[in-house]
């Protein structure tokens, strides 16, 4: 367009070159200041249309694709960690005189301070530091007892004394017997009746509620686990729970464990947390269907650290993972 006006101005070059023009003469190269401004204007309008409509055309044909994922069904759960503390509920049989075996013995049960046993191949003493609690060393390290009023617990205290006793070991043995003064008083015949788990939680969801005698799903070494909720205390920074477990071998060779509970989870179609958007004041993801983009409002079930369930939308189903993507493109080229 630009040359066109130029040449137009060029044909009358001799009516100009006179230099009579009203406009003020000769300006540049025989031209008049109106014929050039006009002719550099109509040129930089054809510049700007030019790259407008090229750079779509060079994208779509030279551009990388935006990355397309695929919906598919999984489960989502929501998590706390936790450190957690073994207690074991020891099966014991009594010597009676008449010799009768009566399995009555556990962590906790009450002594006087006047009882005093050693256990038979350890040399290690078994003795009540005081009346109502059990305290016994097994190869240097002390296992500490558990309360047996669990709506009584002081979790930041017997957190401490956790930490502090270093109970590392593993409870004693099957056929362990415990004697005084030459008389066996009872003997161990199995250690895996029962099993509790005392949990610290740090980092707890405040409009999750722990309710007593309810089953969670706990993560204890890797394995899912449920476990019934015996009893909570809030300490000043922590919140801990105790919950009864169905005996596993494992659960047996440290008493000092890791692990997470579970406060909910969902299972159904997902789609990666990065996807999800918002436009016109809805949550959806941008679908991809031959080529076209497409948003897609979802109604959200429940999210994860990296996936959401969602419904409203098939298994399967091709989507945009970056949303911006799909905020100015119309079309995915072939």
């Amino acid at each position: 367009m630009a040359v066109a006006v130029i040449a137009a101005d060029m044909a009358c070059l001799p009516d100009y070159y006179n230099g009579n023009i009203e406009d003020g003469g000769l300006s540049f190269m025989g031209f008049s200041k109106k014929r050039v401004l006009s002719a550099f204007c109509c040129g930089v309008l054809c510049f700007i249309l030019v790259v407008v409509g090229l750079v779509p055309i060079f994208h779509g044909v030279f551009g990388k694709d935006p990355e397309i994922a695929i919906a598919e069904e999984s489960t989502v759960k929501i998590s706390v960690p936790f450190d957690a503390v073994f207690f074991y509920e020891e099966t014991v049989v009594y010597a009676k005189d008449n010799g009768v075996l009566e399995p009555r013995f556990s962590q906790g049960d009450l002594v006087t301070e006047e009882m005093s046993v050693t256990v038979e191949g350890t040399g290690s003493a078994y003795r009540a530091p005081h009346s109502g609690m059990i305290q016994y060393e097994i190869d240097g390290c002390e296992s500490l007892p558990f309360p047996n009023d669990l709506s009584a617990i002081d979790g930041d205290s017997l957190w401490k004394r956790v930490e502090e006793g270093e109970p590392e070991t593993s409870p004693l043995k099957d056929g362990t017997s415990m004697c005084h003064n030459g008389e066996m008083l009872y003997k161990i015949v199995n250690t895996k009746k029962a099993i509790q788990c005392f949990v610290r939680l740090e980092h707890f969801a405040d409009s999750f509620d722990l309710m007593v005698e309810n089953s969670y799903d706990l993560v204890l070494d890797d394995t899912s686990a449920e476990g019934l909720l015996l009893g909570v205390h809030f300490g000043e920074n922590s919140v801990y729970a105790v919950f009864l477990l169905e005996p596993r071998d494992q659960w047996f060779e440290n008493r000092l464990t890791k692990g997470s509970l579970i406060l909910s989870s969902a299972q159904g179609v997902t789609v990666d947390n990065e996807a999800i958007t918002e436009y016109n004041g809805k949550k959806g993801i941008y679908l991809v269907d031959d080529g076209m983009i497409s948003f897609c409002p979802l109604e959200i079930t429940l999210k994860g650290e990296t996936r959401t369930v969602v419904q409203g939308l098939d298994i399967g189903s091709a989507y945009l993972l970056s949303p911006d993507d799909g905020a100015d493109r119309k079309f995915l080229r072939n």
